[in-house]
Protein backbone atom coordinates (compact mmCIF):
# COMPACT_ATOMS: atom_id res chain seq x y z
CA UNK A 1 0.00 0.00 0.00
CA UNK A 2 2.85 2.39 0.83
CA UNK A 3 4.49 1.60 -2.49
CA UNK A 4 1.34 2.41 -4.46
CA UNK A 5 0.34 5.48 -2.43
CA UNK A 6 3.79 7.10 -2.53
CA UNK A 7 4.84 5.84 -5.99
CA UNK A 8 7.96 3.83 -5.16
CA UNK A 9 8.85 0.27 -6.26
CA UNK A 10 7.62 -2.29 -3.76
CA UNK A 11 10.97 -4.10 -3.56
CA UNK A 12 12.73 -0.86 -2.61
CA UNK A 13 10.14 0.12 0.00
CA UNK A 14 10.43 -3.33 1.61
CA UNK A 15 14.21 -3.08 1.55
CA UNK A 16 14.27 0.33 3.23
CA UNK A 17 11.81 -0.75 5.91
CA UNK A 18 14.04 -3.74 6.60
CA UNK A 19 17.26 -1.67 6.56
CA UNK A 20 16.28 1.47 8.48
CA UNK A 21 12.81 0.85 9.92
CA UNK A 22 9.36 1.99 8.90
CA UNK A 23 9.49 5.57 10.18
CA UNK A 24 12.81 6.46 8.53
CA UNK A 25 11.77 4.68 5.33
CA UNK A 26 8.53 6.69 5.30
CA UNK A 27 10.47 9.95 5.86
CA UNK A 28 12.90 9.06 3.08
CA UNK A 29 10.11 8.29 0.61
CA UNK A 30 8.35 11.56 1.45
CA UNK A 31 11.62 13.44 0.92
CA UNK A 32 11.98 11.82 -2.50
CA UNK A 33 8.50 13.05 -3.42
CA UNK A 34 9.11 16.70 -2.49
CA UNK A 35 10.51 19.39 -4.76
CA UNK A 36 14.30 18.94 -4.94
CA UNK A 37 16.63 21.41 -3.24
CA UNK A 38 19.42 22.71 -5.44
CA UNK A 39 22.65 24.08 -4.00
CA UNK A 40 25.36 26.21 -5.57
CA UNK A 41 29.06 26.36 -4.72
CA UNK A 42 31.11 29.52 -5.14
CA UNK A 43 34.27 29.02 -7.18
CA UNK A 44 36.47 30.85 -4.68
CA UNK A 45 39.47 30.88 -7.01
CA UNK A 46 37.53 33.34 -9.22
CA UNK A 47 34.84 34.87 -7.02
CA UNK A 48 34.38 35.67 -3.35
CA UNK A 49 31.63 34.44 -1.05
CA UNK A 50 30.82 38.04 -0.09
CA UNK A 51 30.51 39.03 -3.76
CA UNK A 52 27.99 36.25 -4.28
CA UNK A 53 26.02 37.34 -1.23
CA UNK A 54 25.91 40.89 -2.58
CA UNK A 55 24.78 39.61 -5.99
CA UNK A 56 21.94 37.68 -4.37
CA UNK A 57 20.92 40.64 -2.20
CA UNK A 58 21.01 43.05 -5.14
CA UNK A 59 18.78 40.71 -7.14
CA UNK A 60 16.44 40.11 -4.18
CA UNK A 61 17.15 36.37 -4.17
CA UNK A 62 16.52 34.61 -0.87
CA UNK A 63 19.39 32.38 0.19
CA UNK A 64 20.94 30.44 3.04
CA UNK A 65 24.48 29.11 3.53
CA UNK A 66 25.45 25.61 4.54
CA UNK A 67 26.81 25.94 8.07
CA UNK A 68 29.81 23.61 7.70
CA UNK A 69 30.82 24.68 4.17
CA UNK A 70 30.34 28.40 3.63
CA UNK A 71 30.95 28.17 -0.13
CA UNK A 72 27.61 26.34 -0.52
CA UNK A 73 24.35 28.26 -0.93
CA UNK A 74 20.72 27.23 -1.16
CA UNK A 75 18.78 29.83 -3.11
CA UNK A 76 15.18 30.52 -4.08
CA UNK A 77 15.58 31.06 -7.84
CA UNK A 78 17.97 28.43 -9.13
CA UNK A 79 16.91 28.72 -12.79
CA UNK A 80 17.67 32.43 -12.72
CA UNK A 81 21.16 31.72 -11.38
CA UNK A 82 21.88 28.96 -13.93
CA UNK A 83 21.15 31.45 -16.73
CA UNK A 84 23.11 34.28 -15.10
CA UNK A 85 26.38 35.80 -16.28
CA UNK A 86 28.17 34.74 -13.08
CA UNK A 87 27.28 31.09 -13.79
CA UNK A 88 28.35 31.33 -17.43
CA UNK A 89 31.67 32.88 -16.34
CA UNK A 90 32.34 29.96 -14.00
CA UNK A 91 31.98 31.88 -10.75
CA UNK A 92 29.51 29.33 -9.36
CA UNK A 93 28.52 25.70 -9.93
CA UNK A 94 25.59 23.49 -9.07
CA UNK A 95 26.78 21.16 -6.32
CA UNK A 96 25.23 19.58 -3.25
CA UNK A 97 27.00 20.01 0.11
CA UNK A 98 27.24 16.23 0.44
CA UNK A 99 29.79 16.31 -2.39
CA UNK A 100 31.72 19.01 -0.58
CA UNK A 101 31.86 16.88 2.55
CA UNK A 102 33.35 14.01 0.54
CA UNK A 103 36.10 16.33 -0.72
CA UNK A 104 36.80 17.54 2.83
CA UNK A 105 37.09 13.92 3.93
CA UNK A 106 39.85 13.50 1.33
CA UNK A 107 41.49 16.59 2.90
CA UNK A 108 43.23 17.93 -0.24
CA UNK A 109 46.06 20.32 0.60
CA UNK A 110 48.45 22.54 -1.31
CA UNK A 111 51.25 20.49 -2.81
CA UNK A 112 49.12 17.35 -3.19
CA UNK A 113 48.99 15.45 -6.46
CA UNK A 114 45.60 13.78 -6.48
CA UNK A 115 43.79 11.21 -8.60
CA UNK A 116 40.03 11.52 -9.06
CA UNK A 117 39.46 8.09 -10.53
CA UNK A 118 35.75 8.26 -11.48
CA UNK A 119 35.66 11.96 -12.08
CA UNK A 120 33.09 13.04 -14.69
CA UNK A 121 31.24 15.38 -14.77
CA UNK A 122 33.81 17.01 -12.50
CA UNK A 123 32.08 18.68 -9.57
CA UNK A 124 34.38 17.15 -6.97
CA UNK A 125 37.41 17.57 -9.24
CA UNK A 126 36.83 21.31 -9.45
CA UNK A 127 36.37 21.65 -5.68
CA UNK A 128 39.60 19.70 -5.10
CA UNK A 129 41.36 22.11 -7.45
CA UNK A 130 40.24 25.07 -5.34
CA UNK A 131 41.53 23.36 -2.21
CA UNK A 132 45.01 22.49 -3.45
CA UNK A 133 45.69 25.57 -5.56
CA UNK A 134 45.43 25.99 -9.28
CA UNK A 135 48.90 24.70 -10.15
CA UNK A 136 49.14 21.39 -8.28
CA UNK A 137 48.29 18.41 -10.47
CA UNK A 138 45.02 16.50 -10.50
CA UNK A 139 44.60 13.41 -12.66
CA UNK A 140 40.98 12.76 -13.60
CA UNK A 141 39.94 9.42 -15.04
CA UNK A 142 36.69 8.20 -16.52
CA UNK A 143 35.67 5.22 -18.63
CA UNK A 144 33.36 7.15 -20.98
CA UNK A 145 34.61 9.51 -23.72
CA UNK A 146 31.43 11.60 -23.73
CA UNK A 147 31.56 12.04 -19.97
CA UNK A 148 35.20 13.12 -20.24
CA UNK A 149 34.18 15.72 -22.83
CA UNK A 150 31.57 17.04 -20.40
CA UNK A 151 34.21 17.12 -17.67
CA UNK A 152 36.59 19.10 -19.90
CA UNK A 153 33.79 21.52 -20.79
CA UNK A 154 32.99 22.11 -17.12
CA UNK A 155 36.66 22.66 -16.27
CA UNK A 156 36.93 25.16 -19.12
CA UNK A 157 33.93 27.12 -17.82
CA UNK A 158 35.41 27.15 -14.32
CA UNK A 159 38.84 28.17 -15.70
CA UNK A 160 40.62 25.30 -13.96
CA UNK A 161 44.06 24.71 -15.53
CA UNK A 162 45.58 21.96 -13.39
CA UNK A 163 43.51 18.89 -14.34
CA UNK A 164 44.75 16.25 -16.77
CA UNK A 165 41.99 13.98 -18.06
CA UNK A 166 42.54 10.40 -19.20
CA UNK A 167 40.30 7.62 -20.47
CA UNK A 168 40.68 4.76 -17.98
CA UNK A 169 38.78 1.66 -16.90
CA UNK A 170 39.57 1.76 -13.19
CA UNK A 171 38.36 -1.82 -12.72
CA UNK A 172 41.44 -3.13 -14.54
CA UNK A 173 43.71 -0.44 -15.99
CA UNK A 174 47.06 0.51 -14.52
CA UNK A 175 46.99 3.86 -12.71
CA UNK A 176 49.68 6.25 -11.54
CA UNK A 177 50.86 5.82 -7.96
CA UNK A 178 49.54 8.45 -5.57
CA UNK A 179 49.13 9.43 -1.92
CA UNK A 180 45.54 10.60 -2.32
CA UNK A 181 42.79 9.17 -4.48
CA UNK A 182 39.06 9.81 -4.69
CA UNK A 183 36.84 6.95 -5.83
CA UNK A 184 33.36 8.37 -6.38
CA UNK A 185 32.03 5.09 -7.70
CA UNK A 186 29.11 4.46 -10.07
CA UNK A 187 26.13 3.48 -7.93
CA UNK A 188 22.36 3.00 -7.75
CA UNK A 189 21.87 6.68 -6.89
CA UNK A 190 19.24 6.03 -4.21
CA UNK A 191 20.49 9.05 -2.25
CA UNK A 192 19.46 11.47 -5.02
CA UNK A 193 16.01 10.21 -6.02
CA UNK A 194 14.41 13.58 -5.25
CA UNK A 195 16.49 15.09 -8.08
CA UNK A 196 16.35 12.05 -10.38
CA UNK A 197 12.96 10.44 -9.70
CA UNK A 198 13.19 8.05 -12.65
CA UNK A 199 16.10 6.25 -10.97
CA UNK A 200 13.80 4.32 -8.66
CA UNK A 201 11.97 2.78 -11.61
CA UNK A 202 15.16 1.92 -13.49
CA UNK A 203 16.71 0.02 -10.60
CA UNK A 204 16.13 -3.54 -9.43
CA UNK A 205 17.60 -5.84 -6.81
CA UNK A 206 19.73 -7.39 -9.56
CA UNK A 207 21.06 -3.92 -10.46
CA UNK A 208 22.11 -3.49 -6.84
CA UNK A 209 24.17 -6.69 -6.93
CA UNK A 210 25.69 -5.71 -10.30
CA UNK A 211 26.66 -2.30 -8.91
CA UNK A 212 28.20 -3.88 -5.84
CA UNK A 213 30.35 -6.15 -7.99
CA UNK A 214 31.49 -3.21 -10.14
CA UNK A 215 32.32 -1.12 -7.07
CA UNK A 216 34.43 -3.92 -5.60
CA UNK A 217 36.38 -4.27 -8.82
CA UNK A 218 37.08 -0.53 -8.85
CA UNK A 219 38.20 -0.36 -5.23
CA UNK A 220 40.30 -3.55 -5.31
CA UNK A 221 42.17 -2.41 -8.43
CA UNK A 222 42.62 1.22 -7.34
CA UNK A 223 44.07 0.15 -3.99
CA UNK A 224 47.13 -1.26 -5.79
CA UNK A 225 48.21 2.26 -6.67
CA UNK A 226 48.16 3.91 -3.25
CA UNK A 227 51.60 4.69 -1.87
CA UNK A 228 52.42 3.74 1.75
CA UNK A 229 50.88 6.31 4.08
CA UNK A 230 48.43 7.33 1.37
CA UNK A 231 44.63 7.32 1.43
CA UNK A 232 41.65 6.38 -0.70
CA UNK A 233 38.29 8.00 -0.12
CA UNK A 234 35.57 5.68 -1.39
CA UNK A 235 32.24 7.46 -1.89
CA UNK A 236 28.83 6.97 -3.42
CA UNK A 237 25.48 8.77 -3.70
CA UNK A 238 23.74 5.57 -2.62
CA UNK A 239 22.24 4.89 0.80
CA UNK A 240 22.34 1.10 0.37
CA UNK A 241 24.70 -0.83 2.68
CA UNK A 242 25.41 -3.31 -0.14
CA UNK A 243 27.17 -0.48 -2.02
CA UNK A 244 28.72 1.17 1.00
CA UNK A 245 29.77 -0.27 4.37
CA UNK A 246 29.41 -3.90 3.26
CA UNK A 247 32.03 -3.26 0.57
CA UNK A 248 34.37 -1.43 2.95
CA UNK A 249 34.11 -4.18 5.57
CA UNK A 250 34.94 -6.84 2.97
CA UNK A 251 37.81 -4.72 1.62
CA UNK A 252 39.38 -4.26 5.06
CA UNK A 253 39.19 -8.00 5.74
CA UNK A 254 41.02 -8.78 2.51
CA UNK A 255 43.46 -5.83 2.73
CA UNK A 256 44.86 -5.90 6.28
CA UNK A 257 47.40 -3.16 5.56
CA UNK A 258 44.56 -0.68 5.09
CA UNK A 259 42.63 0.81 8.00
CA UNK A 260 39.56 3.02 8.32
CA UNK A 261 40.26 6.54 9.52
CA UNK A 262 37.34 8.06 11.47
CA UNK A 263 35.47 10.53 9.29
CA UNK A 264 34.88 12.89 12.19
CA UNK A 265 38.60 13.80 12.12
CA UNK A 266 37.86 15.70 8.90
CA UNK A 267 34.15 16.60 8.87
CA UNK A 268 31.49 17.44 11.45
CA UNK A 269 30.28 14.55 13.60
CA UNK A 270 26.71 15.28 12.57
CA UNK A 271 27.52 13.79 9.16
CA UNK A 272 29.23 10.65 10.45
CA UNK A 273 28.02 7.41 11.99
CA UNK A 274 29.22 5.30 14.89
CA UNK A 275 31.35 3.12 12.58
CA UNK A 276 33.53 5.99 11.42
CA UNK A 277 31.91 6.52 8.01
CA UNK A 278 30.56 9.70 6.48
CA UNK A 279 26.83 9.17 6.08
CA UNK A 280 24.27 11.78 5.05
CA UNK A 281 20.56 11.06 5.08
CA UNK A 282 18.19 13.33 3.12
CA UNK A 283 15.40 13.14 5.71
CA UNK A 284 17.86 14.00 8.50
CA UNK A 285 20.33 16.47 6.97
CA UNK A 286 18.23 18.04 4.18
CA UNK A 287 20.94 17.33 1.60
CA UNK A 288 21.57 14.42 -0.77
CA UNK A 289 22.07 10.96 0.66
CA UNK A 290 25.69 9.87 0.43
CA UNK A 291 28.37 7.66 1.93
CA UNK A 292 32.15 7.89 2.17
CA UNK A 293 35.01 6.04 3.87
CA UNK A 294 38.61 7.20 4.28
CA UNK A 295 41.03 4.28 3.96
CA UNK A 296 44.72 4.62 4.86
CA UNK A 297 47.53 2.31 3.76
CA UNK A 298 50.09 1.61 6.51
CA UNK A 299 53.53 3.23 6.11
Amino acid sequence: ELSEYLSHPEWLVKKWINDIGFIKAYDLINWNNTLPIFWFRVNTSLYSINSFKKYLDDNKIIFSQFDELKEFFKISKHQLIIKSEIFIKGFISVQDPSAGLVVNLLNPEKGDNIIDACSAPGGKTSYISEKIGRYDKILSYDIDKDRLKKLSSNLLRLKIPNVQTKLKDVTKDKLEKTYKMLLDVPCSGTGVISKKPDIKWRRSENNLHEMSSLQKNILWNAAKYILPGGVIVYSSCSIEPEENNFIIEEFLLSHPKFSLEPADLYISKKFTDSNGYMSTKPYKHNIDGSFAARLRLDD
